[in-house]
């Protein structure tokens, strides 16, 4: 429960002989005032936000929490199904801060080329309501997609989508799931080294602390995160609790265990495209081609702006893939965090490509056969 905040807290103002106490009051009530002012809401039902053009709706998983004990949500998910037969499913996990509307711009073209989506809002970020029992760990994200996973029964041709914080999980989900994952895309991905939004880390590692101290530490910093990330990060967030979560979140960002899954996705059939920027002002761009060299032979294409560049990038990236690369890496040089966003068509013709050959692949095995 928030607290209670004063109806008039300017009114000890007109009194010119406060005691200590009172002023001490007076600051209290006016910090609240500010953060309350500052700081809009979700309510806390989700009541409000199913149904309706969204596609949205709740799905009820359970995940163990780290006392051995499980951990209920109802779930929010964007599902958006085809109205003809669908050539595969989209599953998009959102980074932090973030939810189903970091996809938004290429859900159409996806709905367009019958594939289906299913964006994932994880816990503690606007839509699915948090629990003081999640400490907003990989192994939390990976268990609640893969319920997910399991409840929708989602068996074959799935493409796990992740952006920035969300490409962890898209990756290693991808990697525990390869004999049902086509392709793995990667947008503005976390890399293998420590990138710049993580510098230094004893700030996100001392954020953390505090926040763990209690309810009072907890008052005291949420117009601080809020702020912080409005106007010193530039990213949005609805909330600073949804502030808070996304620190919690990159404090448990463990970058040198995505290679054990990227040896795995080397020896398997999965696909994977790596989409990244050279005006991020998250990641550096050749932290990102690091990246995407820890791939086996992995294809380089630069796209710069300007629809022409796309559709000649789009050419080649559907050569490659037809002459079976497996993995295509991609740099916009001019681009910022939200490839997602300005690259809406490109990303999604990219895929509809992937799950397209695919499919051509499996009747050709069967007429084979």
């Amino acid at each position: 429960m928030p607290p209670t905040v004063l109806s008039s807290p300017f009114k000890f103002c007109s009194n010119l002989r406060r005691t200590k106490h009172q002023e001490h009051f007076i600051w209290l009530a006016l910090y609240q005032r500010f953060f309350i002012c500052t700081v809009p809401r979700i309510n806390g039902s989700n009541e409000r936000i199913l149904g309706g053009e969204d596609n949205l709706r709740a799905e009820k998983v359970s995940i163990q929490a780290h006392d051995g004990n499980l951990l209920h949500f109802d779930a929010v998910i964007q599902d958006v199904v085809p109205s003809r037969s669908s050539l595969g499913t989209v599953i998009a996990c959102h980074g932090a801060p973030g939810s189903h509307e970091d996809f938004k711009y290429f859900l159409p073209y996806l709905k367009s080329k019958a594939i289906r989506f299913v964006g994932i809002n994880f816990p503690g970020f606007g839509y699915t309501q948090p629990n003081a029992k999640l400490r907003y760990d990989n192994r939390e994200r990976l268990e609640f997609v893969q319920q997910l996973v399991k409840r929708l029964k989602l068996y074959d041709n799935l493409v796990f989508v992740g952006h920035s914080r969300g490409s962890e999980t898209a990756l290693k989900l991808g990697a525990l799931n390869r004999d049902r994952t086509v392709a793995i895309v990667l947008v503005n991905p976390m890399t293998l080294l420590t990138y710049r939004a993580l510098k230094p880390l004893w700030r996100i590692q001392l954020f953390a602390w505090l926040w763990n101290l209690g309810s009072v530490s907890k008052f005291l910093l949420r117009p601080i995160i809020y702020l912080s990330y409005r106007y010193l990060l530039h990213l949005k967030v609805p909330t600073s609790d949804v502030a808070a979560t996304s620190l919690m979140a990159m404090n448990t960002v463990d970058l040198q265990s995505q290679i054990k899954y990227i040896s795995t996705l080397n020896v398997s059939t999965v696909k994977v495209f790596v989409a990244y920027a050279g005006r991020d002002p998250v990641i550096e761009a050749e932290l990102s081609k690091h990246f995407a060299n820890s791939f086996i032979d992995v294809e380089h294409l630069t796209c710069k702006s300007g629809l022409p560049n796309e559709k000649l990038t789009f050419d080649q990236i559907r050569k490659l893939v037809e002459e079976g690369k497996r993995h295509i890496a991609v740099y916009f040089p001019e681009d910022d965090h939200f490839i997602q966003k300005h690259r809406a068509k490109l990303l999604a013709d990219t895929i509809h490509i992937l799950l397209s050959d695919e499919k051509k692949r499996q009747e050709r095995k069967e007429v084979s056969a």
